[in-house]
């Protein structure tokens, strides 16, 4: 529906844009020989790694950036200084062993340099190797910097790599580096942001080259659909979803009982407050002091999920300066998984008599997700009953 109004806008910012600063394309391409029928296949191979190393360095983000949040809270704001520590020593080495900067920063000239085929073959793989490594420690530890323009790098390195591996292992007299390092600029891309058409869009204007839109196409569509098969959600999104956010909306709904079959992450609620097992009741009971919920999950020190306490186990309690766990009930409540049918919850909480649950991955099940209340699941079914 907004589709109309992004390209309007897009169509006026670029006028205007084009209108102070020129029509010229951030970078210069030399000439170079079209691609034949037969230099698909390269693509092809192209877009097959752009996919699999996509989803290698998205998984190694999100795993290293989920360890890093288990990190005990008066020690995270050390988070970003050991990234920025690791990115600086992995940097410092490869610009010592080499005389290149480009895992630092962007690294324009050294991507200048692969798309003018200027760049040798071990090069553009330790360039792709310390920029891999590099922005998964930058960005995990909560570190300045994003994903978009080291993703266009380290694409147009394994581009410029199997080009010049090409030449140089089946002697081909074509020239095949320049042009696999743009295409490999776009297949990365589509690989990790997962917008395959845009990121074609994106290589025109960033280049002004539209002679190799075919292998462009090609090698986009293939690290899509291997990266989707590999990994169903997208770095952002599953960036957002670590984090508890999901913006995805409820589907229509054309049955009055539909809902039920959605999954209980749509009405869990992520934004929870947490006791530790090691604090006093007395701070516990400070946490929860405004708080109108009567269940509250207690992590262990390194923020795994040991149970459910509710708040008159600790008001009860006649010392006020003992530890929370030690009030603990001995019956827990069973979690929930978070792809679980609200449906299966429902009868989840008809089984027992907590009202609260806590809700996990179904990868690792001492991770706390978030909760949900049996109030959650009938103010659901009172919003789509008053709706239909």
């Amino acid at each position: 529906r907004a589709l109309a109004g992004i390209v309007l806008v897009a169509v006026i910012a670029a006028v205007i844009e084009r209108s102070m600063l020129g029509a010229n394309a951030m970078f210069t391409i030399p000439p170079h020989s079209e691609f034949r029928h037969a230099d698909l296949l390269w693509a092809l191979v192209l877009g097959l790694l752009a996919g699999a190393l996509s989803h290698c360095w998205v998984e190694g983000l999100l795993r290293l950036r989920q360890a890093s949040k288990t990190v005990p809270a008066r020690w995270q704001w050390l988070s970003p200084g050991f990234g920025g520590l690791a990115t600086g020593v992995l940097g410092a080495a490869i610009f010592a062993g080499t005389g290149h900067l480009g895992v630092f920063g962007i690294g324009y000239r050294d991507l200048t340099a692969a798309l003018a085929g200027q760049l040798a073959m071990g090069l553009m793989a330790l360039l792709f190797l310390g920029k891999f490594a590099a922005t998964i420690f930058s960005y995990s530890s909560g570190g300045c910097g994003g994903i978009f323009a080291p993703t266009l790098f380290m694409g147009a390195m394994l581009g410029g790599a199997l080009g010049l591996n090409a030449e140089r292992v089946f002697s081909f007299s074509t020239d095949l580096v320049g042009p696999l390092a743009l295409v490999g600029m776009g297949a990365m891309f589509a690989g990790v942001i997962r917008a395959p058409v845009t990121s074609i869009l994106i290589i025109f204007e960033l280049t002004g080259d539209y002679s190799l839109i075919l292998p462009i196409m090609l090698a986009n569509l293939v690290s899509y659909g291997v990266a989707s098969k590999l990994r169903e959600i997208p770095a952002y999104e599953a960036l957002l979803l670590q984090d508890g956010i999901n913006l995805r909306k409820f589907p229509i709904l054309s049955s009055g009982r539909a809902w039920q079959n959605l999954p209980i992450k749509s009405i869990t609620t992520h934004d929870v407050v947490t006791m530790r097992s090691d604090d006093s009741i007395e701070e516990a009971l400070g946490k929860i002091k405004h708080k109108s919920y009567k269940t509250y999950p207690v992590l262990s020190s390194d923020g795994k999920l040991m149970g459910m306490v509710h708040r008159k186990f600790l008001e009860a309690a006649p010392d006020h300066t003992i530890r929370v766990d030690q009030r603990l009930p001995h019956r827990m409540p069973a979690a929930c998984f978070h792809d679980q049918t609200i449906r299966e919850v429902a009868q989840q909480f008809v089984s027992q008599e907590w009202l609260t649950l806590p809700v996990v991955s179904r990868i690792d099940q001492e991770r706390l997700l978030g909760v949900v209340t049996l109030h959650d699941i009938t103010r659901q079914q009172f919003l789509q009953e008053t709706e239909h």
